[in-house]
Parts: C-alpha cells; sequence; structure tokens
C-alpha cells in the first residue's frame, strides 16, 4: 500500500454500531469492535462511540478488556438543557468506568451536541468548552481534542463560524487542541443530509479558525450515492477527507472544494508514492498526515465492513 492512502486511512474510522442504521445491541456491537481491532485493518479503526448512559452495562464485558492494548472509547455526552452541570457529571462517570476496568478501557474522547442558541453564542461556548477543559485536564488525554462539539450544518452558517471561533480560541488559551468541531453528513430523513456547498463552507470555516473536526452519520462508501431508504445522496468519506485535506494543503475556497464533493467517481482521486491529488489538486504524503492529526480526525460509522468492502472492490486495499 503507497504510504498517503496508509495516511489518509490511518485511524480514521470510529465504530459506531450502536447507531443507526445498524442500530447493533450492545453485545454483537462491542464484539465486533473486539474482532475488528484485533484483525489485519485494526490500523484504520478509531474509538468504540458509546452513550454515557450505556457506561454501566460495559462492565459485564471486563474479559474483552483483558485484551491488550486497551479499549479505546470516545463517550456520547448527554442532551442537556444545561450542558454546564451535565456534561463535567458526564466526565466523572467515565473516569469511574476507567477506575473500574484498571486502565484495560480508556475513554479519552468526548462528544456533545450543542443547541443553536450556544453555537451562536462564541462566549457562552468558550466557557462550556474551558468548564469541560477543566474537568478533562485532571484525567489522561492524550493527543487530539478532548471535546468535540456537534453544529448543525443545515441552518445557515452563523452558528458554525462563531462555534470554529469558540474552538479556536479555547485551544490557543490552552496551547494545544483540546477542542473540536462535530459535522453530521447524514440522518434517517433528507434533511439529514447538508448540501454540498453547506459542506464545503463549514470545513472551509474550520478551516479557517484552526479547528479540528470529525464527521459522522451517512459516510458509509468511499464516494456519494444515492441512499435508498431516504432518497438523499449520500457523501462519501473518501470525498469529505480528501476535500478536508487539500483544503488544509492548499487552502481551497468552498466554490474549489465544492466539485470534489460531489465527484461520483473514483478516476480522479489518486493515491501514489507522491501524495494524494484530485483533478490537479494535490497533497504530498506529510502533508496528508499532517491534515489528518490536526484538522480532519476521524468519521463514526456504524459499519466497519462497508467502507473497507469498498475500498477492496476498488482495488485501493
Amino acid at each position: 500500500m503507497v504510504a498517503s492512502l496508509r495516511a489518509f486511512l490511518d485511524g480514521l474510522m470510529d465504530y459506531a454500531g450502536l447507531f443507526p442504521p445498524a442500530r447493533l445491541d450492545l453485545d454483537p456491537a462491542l464484539r465486533n469492535y473486539a474482532r475488528y481491532r484485533a484483525g489485519r485493518d485494526a490500523w484504520m479503526l478509531g474509538r468504540f462511540i458509546v452513550p454515557v448512559a450505556r457506561l454501566g452495562a460495559l462492565d459485564a464485558y471486563a474479559d474483552l478488556f483483558e485484551e491488550a492494548p486497551p479499549f479505546r472509547f470516545s463517550i456520547l455526552l448527554r442532551a442537556a438543557d444545561d450542558p454546564f452541570k451535565a456534561w463535567p457529571d458526564d466526565v466523572t462517570a467515565a473516569r469511574a468506568f476507567e477506575h473500574q476496568h484498571g486502565g484495560r478501557a480508556v475513554a479519552d474522547r468526548f462528544e456533545g451536541k450543542i443547541s443553536a442558541a450556544i453555537a451562536q453564542d462564541r462566549a457562552a461556548l468558550e466557557d462550556l468548552l474551558g468548564t469541560m477543559n477543566e474537568h478533562l485536564d485532571a484525567s489522561a488525554g492524550g493527543e487530539g481534542p478532548r471535546i468535540y462539539c456537534e453544529v448543525d450544518l443545515t441552518g445557515g452558517l452563523k452558528g458554525i463560524e462563531r462555534a470554529a471561533e469558540a474552538v479556536a480560541a479555547r485551544n490557543a488559551e490552552a496551547g494545544r487542541p483540546v477542542a473540536g468541531l462535530k459535522f453530521r453528513c447524514g440522518g434517517e430523513t433528507p434533511e439529514a443530509f447538508p448540501s454540498p456547498d453547506a459542506l464545503a463552507h463549514a470545513l472551509v470555516l474550520a478551516r479557517d479558525a484552526s479547528a479540528p473536526f470529525k464527521a459522522t452519520a451517512g459516510l458509509h462508501h468511499p464516494f456519494p450515492r444515492l441512499d435508498p431508504e431516504t432518497g438523499a445522496t449520500m457523501h462519501g468519506f473518501v470525498n469529505v477527507f480528501g476535500s478536508a485535506l487539500l483544503a488544509h494543503a492548499r487552502h481551497l475556497s468552498a466554490a474549489e472544494l465544492r466539485p470534489i464533493l460531489e465527484d461520483p467517481g473514483s478516476r480522479r482521486f489518486t493515491f501514489d508514492a507522491d501524495g494524494f491529488a484530485w483533478n490537479g489538486y494535490g497533497a504530498n504524503t506529510p502533508e496528508v498526515a499532517d491534515a489528518r492529526a490536526a484538522f480532519a480526525t476521524s468519521y463514526g460509522t456504524c459499519s466497519f465492513d462497508e467502507p473497507r468492502d469498498d475500498l477492496r472492490a476498488l482495488g485501493w486495499l
């Protein structure tokens, strides 16, 4: 495998088997994750995403956690009217879970959806992120953002821009990337899928603010395709992350990103010894790795098999 593709896919996929459309029960989802992380493609796998309310149910799987390396979890925070109180309590619950399993389970990422009011109030979001960082500073944080705030991509750019600025300001104050944005790219209704134009502008706003992001929902396949259940066109994860790394490396505009996001096939996307390219725009392998580490961090997918099967069908793996 060429190094540029390896850098592109490294740790890209957080496993969200508990969530739609898969909606697996906890037992098969967790055992799937255990099997994936022991397999040959484990290098593409990120964290297991679990709601904070289900942490207690994980205690029954202590035997799985004995397998090295430690299980890594991203904790889905509660949807709460007052996240200033609820979210720190969720961090406390995650720390108790870690303690229960003696370091064999690590909950080092947190994801929460913020209201439109908080997204558009930069000061309020900065305060919330500061509160969270105070609680997270007392724990093992690892590298990269520890808290991702989901913002609505379908409700206009104002909230995205202010949220990106708040994340950037908090990261600058901390001297490291402690926070990031979360972009929802699909769902169970057509309205849940942001347009390519909205997604392109969100990527540019995050890039301009130096705000890292992760994505979730709808990114089951490398390239766009029609979702028969919703009638919407699903975004492709190669399109989204290819656009993001070119935005990061080449400072492309939203207008330049849109055709990359909309490209339905693999012909113009190339990974070779020189790096990654799309239709004349390119990034070398160190730039790909840097964009993945600093900007386009991961995405949540309810299937680890579908994306790998598609990549193999393309001859990329």
